[in-house]
């Protein structure tokens, strides 16, 4: 009779302890991953990740086979963490100077945080309901804060006016158009901030 058979809680313990350390394992090759984003790698190579997660590369494909799944697994974990701070702030009472102000400052933090997720989404197929959610979501909030900050402005539009108000000022707003002033100008947070300030203050004085 072997031992298995003799101890079956035994053979449970060591059947659980090898489940606890394969999910600490795949937990592991996700925070590194994400760690790895963070510092501006985009497509971790799998060994890198294997080393800096503590676990054997066999390991890491065994959880992850093809590269894309652990890219948009640990991009989903990163998401869920980073959630709470891509909501936009609520608006604020002020002059319309004011409130430009501190509207493009809010725009541009979020940015900010938003770019490092927002470019490793982009390595992934664009019609992947992750990535498509991920932009849909930047877009609505921009849409939606904008309209609610300056209500007073947008106010005496029509509907196809306030429609086309809101799609003008918020298009330097979103995130390609940062990007490439950020990436492909080289422009620094200060100097996007002026930009966006000034183009946003001619537009909404002319309304």
């Amino acid at each position: 009779m072997t031992s298995e058979l003799m101890n079956p809680v035994s053979t449970e313990i060591r059947t659980d302890g090898r489940i606890d350390r394969r999910l600490r394992n795949r937990e592991a090759v996700l925070e590194a991953t994400i760690k790895m984003f963070i510092e501006g790698e985009v497509i971790p190579a799998m060994d890198d990740v294997a080393e800096r997660a503590g676990v054997s590369l066999r390991s890491v494909y065994r959880y992850f086979a093809p590269r894309d799944e652990l890219i948009r697994a640990a991009l989903e974990q990163w998401l869920l963490q980073e959630a709470p701070h891509l909501v936009a702030q609520p608006p604020i009472e002020g002059d319309l100077a004011e409130r430009i102000e501190y509207f493009c400052g809010q725009r541009l933090a979020l940015y900010f945080r938003f770019a490092p997720l927002a470019r490793v989404a982009l390595v992934l197929d664009e019609a992947d309901p992750l990535v498509r959610d991920l932009f849909d979501y930047g877009r609505d909030t921009l849409s939606e804060q904008f309209a609610a900050q300056f209500e007073t402005e947008l106010g005496l539009l029509g509907h196809q006016d306030w429609a086309m108000a809101t799609t003008a000022a918020t298009l330097p707003l979103q995130y390609h158009l940062f990007e490439y002033m950020h990436v492909g100008c080289g422009f620094d947070a200060t100097e996007m901030h002026a930009l966006v300030v000034e183009q946003l203050q001619l537009h909404l004085s002319a309304l």
